[in-house]
């Protein structure tokens, strides 16, 4: 049976980007956008697109409109021109932002997060969920330039960062700001940002994996060359709920 050049170039494209959804088996995570969604490489986009599909794991992504993550545990909505990555394994979540909001909802029984920002690393240690709240804890994230704000909209979490160990109450949260630096001039600190692009070391290398980048850009990115010809998602039914 012989196939045209333009049904294998269409195969190959596929085995593209359904190749890093096997990383982690056992994902069914979602990612919906209401515009469009820009691939970003070294701070420059190598591709977009506009369709509801997996979870691209690890990539630095930016939303124009919102953007909604959508699982079984945790439901994301990422706000217009937020520019963030996410990676599911089998014991947490790794959400980087590195500008923009993203606002959460996580179930009782979910995996923990962290938070990686350019101004500190943030691990969920517990999660309260109060009585009548459908089993859920809803916060946000917001990072701007120079501070970046985590709070609980509903229930309290236990976290833990760079000041140590905090319980953020439901309608409160904590402020993290960039660290002082203390190496000598013309001597880098091991905590500065310019050595991974503006991210924490942890950050980047969640957003440059060996395995799930390189080969996410190049599957979208030949998407774009031939028009958007593959439909990267089949089921568009059944839109999620927004956290908020």
């Amino acid at each position: 049976m012989k196939f045209s050049p333009g049904i294998i170039a269409l195969l190959l494209i596929f085995s593209l980007v359904v190749r890093p959804v096997a990383g982690y088996a056992g994902s069914n995570t979602r990612l919906v956008p209401s515009g469009k969604v820009s691939v970003l490489h070294d701070g420059k986009e190598v591709s977009r697109f506009r369709s509801e599909m997996p979870l691209p794991q690890g990539i630095l992504m930016a939303c124009n409109g919102n953007c909604v993550v959508q699982s079984r545990d945790v439901q994301m909505v990422v706000h217009n021109k937020a520019v963030f990555a996410l990676i599911e394994d089998d014991s947490q979540w790794d959400l980087t932002v590195n500008s923009g909001r993203v606002d959460f909802a996580v179930r009782d029984e979910g995996k923990p997060i962290s938070f990686h920002t350019p101004h500190d690393l943030v691990q969920t240690q517990r999660i309260i969920v109060p009585a009548g709240s459908e089993g859920l804890l809803r916060g946000h994230i917001v990072v701007e330039a120079k501070t970046t704000e985590l709070g609980v909209d509903q229930g309290a979490m236990q976290v833990l960062s760079r000041n140590g160990v905090d319980l953020i109450q439901e309608g409160h949260s904590i402020v993290l700001a960039q660290a002082e630096m203390s190496a000598s001039p013309g001597e880098k600190s091991k905590d500065d940002p310019s050595d991974t692009g503006g991210l924490p070391p942890s950050a980047a290398s969640a957003v440059a994996g060996p395995d799930f980048s390189t080969t996410w850009i190049a599957g979208l990115t030949a998407l774009g060359i031939f028009g958007g010809a593959v439909a990267l998602a089949a089921d568009t039914h059944g839109r999620p709920v927004s956290p908020q």
